[in-house]
């Protein structure tokens, strides 16, 4: 009698060699360049204590509801660099949120944001920096030791008068603005 022949059975088939990835265009690289994460900067020296001008504006802080009709109305002004503070006026994260406000004949001239919803708290400012480290003078005993901030290039040195920085990163700001799209 015959012998049965092993049957053999096609093992998995060998996977297709993937197409080589195509090095990216200059225009590509440029294109993505801005997106890049910026490198840490030295931070700067702190400054000891606040200025006169910012203790004499100081008695003008108060606390806000995030309810006042002032705060969109100034937001608005610059609504992209004030994008994460206007939203923070709506639920959910209103709840999370204390306003600060320096008030000059019922105007508001500046404005800070403490955000306690994260696992850090987070510090946004707008508004004449001065008058924004006026803020930080006046609720200095009600703000946390440290924290995250969005701190604009102008109110550095406002920050500066009471707090020492540690990662100091640029953040870029887009939008639109209703007539461009």
């Amino acid at each position: 009698a015959g012998r049965k022949q092993p049957v053999k059975t096609p093992g998995p088939a060998a996977p297709e060699p993937s197409p080589p990835e195509p090095a990216p265009s200059k225009l590509t690289a440029e294109r993505l360049a801005p997106f890049k994460p910026a490198p840490a900067t030295p931070p700067p020296p702190r400054r000891k204590g606040p200025s006169g001008a910012a203790q004499r504006r100081a008695e003008k802080a108060v606390r806000l509801s995030g309810q006042d009709p002032r705060l969109p109305i100034f937001l608005g002004r610059d609504p992209i660099n004030s994008a994460y503070m206007l939203g923070d006026l709506d639920a959910p994260y209103a709840e999370h949120s204390e306003w600060f406000a320096i008030v000059d004949e019922g105007a508001l001239t500046a404005v800070m944001l403490l955000y306690s919803g994260g696992s850090v708290p987070t510090i946004l400012t707008a508004g004449d920096p001065v008058d924004v480290e006026a803020l930080f003078t006046a609720f200095q005993t009600d703000l946390p030791r440290r924290f995250h901030g969005h701190i604009r290039p102008a109110h550095r040195n406002s920050v500066l008068a009471l707090y020492d920085f540690q990662d100091v990163r640029a953040m870029a700001r887009m939008g639109l603005r209703r007539p461009q799209y």
